[in-house]
């Protein structure tokens, strides 16, 4: 070969060389910049944009929704207390009754029935909707609390009395009949029915006073009461099998006794998470730094105005581990044109649902 023809064989060889070179800078370099756009904390890096779009669901004003379980199909209460379901993207009226004063709702384990409270939290008149008849049972009176049974979309532990001394009861729906389990000795106390044989009773959350909690086992007859708790707020995913509480101003997630398993590191009130078979989601401040850990629970349930919100995600988390667990960001509040206050999240089909608390419009995004 030609000495002339070996040089230029060689410079090309060494520009491809160079050119190959070059690119696999730029593609780790590339990779490694995608893999560090979290930050230490599992959070977003600043300046990434979320790629997600809200869609609405429905035009109305929503005081509440659920979902049903077996069909899919969304029902939710309106703020002047019209029913509605919202089947394969048509909605239909259930119910054109006005209910005032409207305080919460509890839907039963399938949601084809709905617990609805109205009037002061403290002296609340409650009544059940069936989705299938479109018709009110009401609770007896005097009722103070209630809660749907785990397995059952016609029984329901409620607590009733006038005073100080209570009773915890059954009320079959169907039947309209009541059975006395037990006297209780407290005022202003909440039901949960998380798993079929235990119910907790406790103390109305408040920021100002700890409080009791109590369980009931069912098939034992027993109560034990298990101490106090300051700044307690709890939520359970449907199975029982664990759930989230707000305890000494921060997130927990706790088995299927109400102990702690770990922390999470959010600032986020447990009624606005929703769990999923992988993931919990959450509403929460979008800036975590600056947000007060005091503030999350009485903000939320007081409804008052709070600062821009996110959705994180709790991903791939262990029920057992002892570790704590970290939440990165779902949906970027800060990158959205309006700004989003998402409460009462539900995660269903692969889609997350959401009111913003600011317009009562439902939102939905794809999981």
């Amino acid at each position: 070969m030609p000495k002339n023809l070996k040089i230029v064989v060689i410079i090309l060889g060494t520009l491809v060389a160079s050119f190959g070179l070059y690119l696999a800078l730029q593609y780790w370099s590339n990779s490694g910049q995608n893999a560090n756009d979290t930050d230490s904390n599992g959070s977003l890096a600043s300046g990434q944009v979320s790629t997600r779009k809200l869609a609405s669901v429905s035009n109305n004003l929503i005081f509440d929704f659920w979902v049903n379980e077996k069909t899919s199909d969304i029902y939710y209460v309106t703020l002047n207390g019209q029913i509605m379901r919202l089947s394969a993207g048509s909605e239909q009226v259930l119910s054109s009754q006005a209910i005032p004063e409207l305080n919460f709702i509890l839907p039963s384990a399938d949601g084809s029935a709905v617990l609805i409270a109205i009037g002061r939290p403290q002296t609340p008149t409650f009544s059940v909707f069936d989705t299938v008849k479109r018709s009110f049972t009401p609770l007896p009176a005097n009722t103070t609390a209630a809660a749907w049974d785990p397995k059952s979309n016609n029984r329901i532990a409620y607590l009733r009395g006038g005073g100080i001394v209570k009773s915890l009861n059954f009320f079959d729906v169907s039947s309209k009949k009541s059975s006395e389990l037990i006297k209780l000795n407290q005022n202003d106390m909440v039901l949960d029915w998380v798993l079929p044989n235990v119910i907790y009773i406790r103390d109305r959350y408040s920021d100002k006073a700890a409080g009791t909690t109590a369980t009931y086992d069912i098939k034992n007859k027993t109560l034990d009461i298990t101490g106090e708790e300051i700044n307690t707020a709890t939520k359970w995913r449907l199975d029982g099998n664990y759930g989230l509480k707000w305890l000494n101003n921060s997130l927990m997630l706790i088995d299927t006794n109400g102990r702690v398993i770990t922390g999470i590191d959010l600032k986020a009130a447990p009624q606005d998470c929703a769990f999923s078979d992988a993931f919990i989601y959450c509403g929460g401040a979008a800036e975590q730094q600056g947000a007060s850990s005091r503030n999350v629970l009485t903000a939320r349930l007081k409804n008052s105005s709070r600062a821009q919100q996110s959705i994180y995600a709790i991903p791939s988390f262990n029920p057992t581990s002892q570790s704590e667990l970290f939440a990165t960001i779902f949906f970027d509040g800060n990158s959205n044109e309006t700004p989003i206050n998402p409460i009462h999240l539900e995660s269903i089909n692969k889609k997350l649902l959401f009111i913003d608390g600011s317009s009562h419009k439902l939102y939905q995004l794809t999981l």
